[in-house]
């Protein structure tokens, strides 16, 4: 089994969405929503999904999100942008290796994704709580961010 590690989790419009849904894979990590961040980018994502998905208004999701479950929403700023190039590379050094392997239907990190990331980065390297499986294969082409995937059986709040 593993953790997620204590204090600050960059959490992944992903993960905010499935708990929206009542996921149940997403519902576990309820308790540690207290303690996420989200970027103002990645919370505009769940706002869009949500009103796509059931008319729900973006005022009503910022309510939910930041005023119940206590979910902080940060401004994306000049130093999250400046790592977007570090990003970049190594989406680029993933789909090289997917490409290795035969894959044709690559995996590839939006924007948004990136923007999230970036932030994990400028927070001191925080975890991140995704759906993006993908983003868990990244270490190893130089994601020094931890991305868990609420959908891990293995992983624990």
């Amino acid at each position: 089994m593993t953790t997620l590690p204590a204090g600050l989790i960059v959490a992944d419009a992903s993960f905010l969405i499935a708990v929206a849904e009542r996921d149940p894979d997403a519902a576990r990590f309820v308790p540690v929503l207290d303690r996420c961040e989200v970027t103002a980018v990645n919370f505009g994502e769940v706002c869009d999904k949500l009103h796509q998905k059931s008319g729900m208004s973006a005022e009503r999701t910022t309510h939910v999100f930041a005023h119940v479950l206590k979910v902080a929403v940060k401004p994306v700023e000049l130093n999250h942008a400046r790592c977007f190039p570090d990003l970049k590379t190594i989406d680029a050094a993933s789909k090289a290796a997917q490409q290795a392997t035969g894959v044709t239907v690559f995996k590839s990190l939006s924007l948004a994704d990136i923007t999230c990331l970036a932030f994990a980065m400028c927070a001191g390297n925080a975890p991140v709580l995704t759906g993006d499986k993908h983003w868990t294969t990244l270490g190893p082409h130089g994601l020094r961010v931890v991305a868990y995937d609420f959908r891990d059986p293995n992983l624990t709040p």
